[in-house]
């Protein structure tokens, strides 16, 4: 029991703590002497090796497994140091790349961007913007010095962190003690949103507010803080209404969830329901606010429209199965894609569904706890919404999952804190530590779904983009393969891009991109026969030449790159290295 007794006199605390914060020192070290990039290079993580992440999971596991073994808990705020300089690195890669910027093409950071800077040059919000939290955020950043450039790196980790936060505060009310604790806050660690984390898309920001109704609604349940529950759901509830519309009505749906749970738990303890007016009022207000906000702006009638159409047609993942045999991925190679984009989902949802299975068997001895009931109503109402919105709207399994991943995490707490309140019963005290720190390595090292490849803006693409935004005002439209209007959005503000009545790049899609291979399909084929009979830029980056295309390995080939120069129809006007802009008029071929 010795190794017990230096646990609790804090001797194994400080040497772990001083071999996590080593570790933390060693990626700074690492990330900081590795040179930016030189030129245009596929992926974000490309030029830092395995160690790196390897050294900022293990880093990030000490610091929890510390927390979570100490006696007297005086170390339990060090560890947020190492955790939070993990974080700020991988947050933060594209900017020690020296990119431009992290997203690109139609990406939504470029269209936030867009509306925040609009918010910077007028001072105002624009009319049809119906979610401006994040946007009046990045705005008051701005006015503090820091550039919406490197704010669009720092708003998703302060939510994320606010995330980490409200999980902490609901744990305080469910754990039975303070190791338990821990455990819920630990499995709530890893990224499991993915790319979403640096999306910037309020979608997923707003709901890293969701764990807070938990919190609140656990207070009040228990008798604590009812005078408060009132005022500060509400609060929070406008917040999020602000926030998105689909968060809304999820919050809506956790409170209901709660609610039929706490019913749920006097059936199987067989006492008397009551009824629970001030949650119901919450509740109607979330209701009644998001129809009165939302349903004023016909933007939004227009985006639902093409949210709902594809549920009447086809299934994205049909095409997204298609992309990828047209690619020619082999089946190893999807998994290996799969579990870099959803491996870490995968191991809490098969840890979930051992914890249905405990659930369930409590249910039918009569033995199930409140808070055990609770996540499990939670875990199927978040299965249901996933199958809605992945399967019959389509929307992108991450975004589509993150009701049901709130309630995974919570769930997998709860099965790593069972294991561990038995184990310590048994004598073995940290067997439930030493699972979620297991649980964490595993899904820390899964960063590859943090960052996608060929989605970073290189400064010289951003030059370009500006100086053809500049030269295409009042003459011609813009095509590109890879380069939408969002670039435009972000460059001059939303609201200064829109009202234009030329628009420097199009709208992006099969309709509005140029030809496929630059109109050189066949020998006699030329880009003035593909192209409209109007003249018209068409321009072109780096990222055309280096990422895959529509199946392809990219939009167009070095030869027929070399005969867009020979084709009289086709002038360069300007080049700067990665980019270069054409202009394509038909009629100089007559």
């Amino acid at each position: 029991m010795r190794g017990y007794s230096a646990i609790r006199e804090g001797r194994l605390q400080r040497l772990l703590l001083v071999l996590s914060l080593v570790l933390s020192v060693a990626s700074v070290i690492h990330v900081l002497s590795t040179p930016p990039a030189t030129g245009y290079e596929p992926s974000v993580t490309s030029a830092y090796s395995m160690e790196l992440f390897g050294a900022v999971a293990v880093s990030s596991v000490l610091g929890l497994f510390v927390d979570a073994t100490s006696e007297r808990k005086r170390y339990w705020w060090k560890f947020l140091i190492p955790l939070f300089v993990s974080y700020l690195l991988l947050f933060c890669l594209p900017l020690f790349r020296g990119y431009a910027l992290y997203g690109r093409g139609n990406s939504d950071v470029l269209f936030h961007l867009g509306e925040a800077r609009t918010i910077v040059n007028t001072g105002f919000i624009s009319p049809d913007n119906w979610y401006p939290v994040i946007h009046v955020l990045l705005a008051v950043l701005e006015q503090f010095g820091i550039p919406l450039e490197q704010g669009r790196y720092l708003v998703p980790l302060l939510f994320f962190g606010m995330y980490l936060g409200f999980v902490s505060l609901y744990a305080t009310r469910v754990a039975s003690d303070s190791t338990e604790s821990i455990v819920l806050i630990g499995c709530a660690l890893p990224l499991l949103f993915g790319r979403f984390h640096l999306s910037l898309h309020p979608s997923v920001l707003s709901f890293f507010v969701a764990p807070v109704f938990l919190y609140l609604l656990e207070s009040y349940r228990s008798g604590k803080e009812q005078r408060r529950f009132t005022a500060l759901s509400l609060v929070f509830a406008s917040f999020v209404l602000f926030f998105h519309p689909i968060t809304t009505l999820l919050v809506a749906v956790l409170i209901l969830a709660y609610t039929v749970s706490s019913r749920l738990t006097r059936v199987v303890r067989r006492t008397t329901p009551t009824t629970d007016r001030r949650t119901a009022t919450v509740f109607l207000f979330v209701l009644v606010g998001f129809s009165t906000w939302y349903t004023q702006f016909e933007r939004l009638g227009t985006n639902l429209v093409q949210f709902i159409a594809p549920a009447l047609r086809t299934r994205e993942s049909a095409a997204e199965a298609q992309q990828a045999e047209a690619m020619g991925l082999k089946p190893t190679e999807l998994v290996v894609q799969f579990l870099e984009l959803y491996g870490s989902i995968a191991v809490y949802a098969l840890l979930s569904g051992l914890f249905v299975v405990a659930v369930t068997v409590a249910v039918a001895k009569r033995t199930a706890t409140r808070r055990d009931l609770d996540a499990a109503v939670q875990l199927f109402a978040g299965g249901g919404i996933a199958i809605g919105l992945v399967f019959y709207f389509t929307m992108s399994p991450i975004r589509g999952f993150r009701y049901l991943i709130l309630a995974m995490t919570l769930a997998v707490g709860l099965l790593v804190s069972r294991r561990y309140g038995r184990e310590q019963r048994r004598g073995f005290a940290r067997v439930g530590a030493l699972g979620v720190c297991l649980v964490l390595l595993v899904t820390f090292l899964a960063v590859g779904g943090l960052y996608t490849d060929h989605n970073h803006l290189t400064h010289s693409e951003a030059a370009g983009a500006e100086h053809t935004i500049e030269t295409a005002t009042g003459k011609y439209d813009t095509a590109s393969y890879s380069t939408s209007r969002d670039i435009a959005w972000y460059s001059l503000g939303y609201r200064t891009a829109t009202d234009r009545d030329v628009q420097p790049f199009r709208g992006g899609g099969p309709e509005t991109e140029p030809p496929p291979s630059l109109g050189y399909g066949d020998d006699g084929d030329r880009p003035g026969d593909a192209f409209e009979t109007y003249p018209q830029y068409l321009f072109l980056t780096e990222h055309d030449r280096r990422a895959p295309y529509n199946g392809s390995e990219r939009a167009y080939t070095d030869s027929e790159h070399a005969r867009l120069a020979d084709d009289r129809a086709a002038n360069k006007v300007y080049e700067n290295g990665e980019t270069e802009l054409w202009l394509v008029d038909p009629a100089e071929r007559q």
